[in-house]
């Protein structure tokens, strides 16, 4: 964690070090008319009006479902979200929503923009699909590949096939 001179305690980025998770930057933000600034996760305070990391570990069933996405913790979710999400949308009280669609779920933080020139982390949600939002725009990066068939994912709406479950009499034939 590191201290700031306005006296907010931030998480440290645990990915590039600093206190910047990311940006809001670019052509699209300003035609929107959003602030250009960085990503920060802020330690804040747990509950319902809650924000920051506090807010985020204080949901043993969410830090549950981070990690079983492959997340090793809520700042390398947070992290991993602010450098890669695709969509900016709108949320309430004047607050925006960055999500990052992958294949097979949806990953998004919703940000609130403070006066000290920094968008803060409110809160981090792993969903299959996001929750209904109005698009404010969304987020070409350039550098990226496409998937080859083999490291193809199934679609986010596709059952398994489990097999067969076989008994012990049984030689599954």
């Amino acid at each position: 964690m590191s201290l700031l001179k306005d006296g907010k305690v931030f998480v440290s980025c645990p990915k590039v070090g600093g206190l910047n998770y990311g940006m809001i930057d670019g052509p699209e933000t300003k035609a929107a008319g959003l602030t250009c600034g960085p990503i920060r996760l802020q330690v804040g305070y747990e509950g319902p009006k809650g924000f920051g990391f506090l807010h985020i570990q204080a949901y043993a069933d969410r830090v549950k479902q981070i990690k079983g996405l492959g997340f090793t913790s809520v700042a390398e979710f947070c992290y991993a979200i602010a450098s890669n999400y695709s969509v900016v949308g709108k949320a309430r009280d004047g607050r925006i929503r960055v999500i990052w669609k992958r294949t097979y779920d949806d990953l998004e933080l919703v940000l609130e923009w403070k006066e000290a020139g920094h968008w803060n982390i409110v809160t981090a949600v792993p969903t299959r699909v996001a929750r209904k939002y109005e698009l404010i725009y969304e987020v070409v990066r350039t550098g990226e590949s496409e998937p080859t068939p083999s490291d193809a994912k199934r679609s986010r709406f596709a059952t398994l096939s489990l097999p067969k479950k076989v008994s012990s009499g049984d030689n599954g034939s």
